[in-house]
Formats: structure tokens, sequence, C-alpha cells
């Protein structure tokens, strides 16, 4: 019996993170879509929770399936400036993003936790203003 070797394509780092990319991509247009300031990824046993803090509350906007945290962490670390493979303890990058009508800045959190890493990102408009104010915000302004 003869088995012909088959050409297999080669696939580089940047085909594979693809998809994840344009993960963190959604999850950051889709926070500023409902006027969110702030963004958390919470891993658990039965996935990863998405929050956005709407009106100065953090309320539950998603639910990633657990084996694909590890590379969303990546590619949010990547994306702040951080080595995307590696982390040893509580590190802050710094995101930068555009929509069609604004650019923003987005300081992201990563903190371990017993579960994995905890992602906690609060974004702010090009003047360095939150993205969104809650009216309990823009009062304690005045």
């Amino acid at each position: 019996m003869f088995f012909r070797k088959k050409k297999l394509p080669v696939v580089s780092q940047h085909e594979l993170e693809a998809p994840f990319e344009s993960l963190r991509d959604s999850i950051l247009a889709e926070a500023l879509k409902q006027n969110s300031d702030g963004i958390q990824l919470v891993p658990g046993a039965e996935g990863t929770l998405v929050y956005y803090r709407l009106n100065g509350e953090w309320q539950e906007a998603a639910r990633l399936p657990a084996h694909l945290h590890r590379r969303v962490v990546r590619v949010f670390r990547a994306a702040g400036g951080l080595p995307p493979a590696r982390w040893s303890g509580f590190e802050v990058g710094l995101i930068g993003f555009e929509t069609a009508s604004a650019g923003y800045e987005a300081y992201a959190c990563f903190m371990p936790t017993r579960a994995g890493i905890k992602i906690q990102i609060r974004i702010f408009d090009a003047a360095g203003a939150p993205a969104y104010l809650s009216p309990m915000e823009l009062l304690q302004l005045f």
C-alpha cells in the first residue's frame, strides 16, 4: 500500500489570529454602539463572560466558549502593545482604534485570576474623555 505525500499549505500566524482580531474589533465596536465606556472579559468554567458598562453599571452582553479565552487574551494583549504569549501579573496596555466618525483609545488591564486572565477595558475618545458618561457621572463633574 502506497501513500502519496500531500503538500499542505503553510498557515501564517496572522492567518490564525485573523478571526480573533475580528472578534476583538467586534467587541470594541459593539461597546461603542451601545454607548459603553468599559468592557470586561471574565473567564469562567462555562465560558468567558463579556460585560459592557452601560449607564455606570456592568451588564452581561455575551458569552464566549471557554476554549477561546486564551486566544482572545492574546489578540487584546497584542493590540495593547504587550507580548501576546507571555504575561506575568497585572499589566496594562493601550489600544488605539478608529471608527468611521472618531478615534478612540482604550486602556486594557490584564489581571490573573484562578480561572484565567480577566481583561478590563476603559474606552476614551481622542480628547481623553470617557467615551460615555452615565448621568450620575455627569452630575459629579459639576
